[in-house]
C-alpha cells in the first residue's frame, strides 16, 4: 500500500472529529496524511523529471516544485479561511477535510491510471 493510500486514509480518519475533545482522532489523521505525502512526494518529483527530455529535467523539476509550493500556499489560505471564516470552525474544518480527501482521491486515481509498476 503506497503513501497515497495512507494519506487518503488519514483524511478519512481526520474527518471523524466531532468535538474539540476528539482532537486525538484529528492528530492521528494528520499524522497519516503527513506520512503518506512524505512517501509519495519524492516519487512525484521523480516522475516529473524522468518523463521529459533529459535536457529539460531541471526545468521540469522547477515547474513541479513551484506548482507544489503555490498549491500549498493556496491550500493553507483556503483551509484557514474555512476554519476561521463566518461559518462555525468545525463545519469549516470538515469542508476543508472533504476538499483534502477529494484531492487525495484524485492523486490515487491518477496514480492508478498512469503509474505502471
Amino acid at each position: 500500500m503506497g503513501g497515497r493510500f495512507w494519506a487518503l486514509l488519514g483524511g478519512v480518519v481526520a474527518l471523524w472529529i466531532t468535538t474539540p475533545a476528539t482532537w486525538p482522532i484529528f492528530v492521528l489523521g494528520t499524522v497519516l496524511i503527513g506520512i503518506g505525502t512524505g512517501i509519495y512526494s519524492p516519487a512525484l518529483n521523480l516522475v516529473a523529471t524522468t518523463t521529459v527530455d533529459p535536457a529539460c529535467s531541471g526545468l521540469a523539476s522547477g515547474i513541479y516544485n513551484t506548482s507544489r509550493q503555490v498549491g500549498m500556499a493556496l491550500g493553507i489560505a483556503i483551509l484557514g479561511s474555512l476554519v476561521g471564516g463566518a461559518i462555525p470552525a468545525l463545519i469549516g474544518l470538515r469542508i476543508g477535510l472533504l476538499l483534502i480527501i477529494a484531492c487525495l482521491a484524485g492523486v490515487v486515481v491518477l496514480a492508478l491510471r498512469y503509474i505502471k509498476v
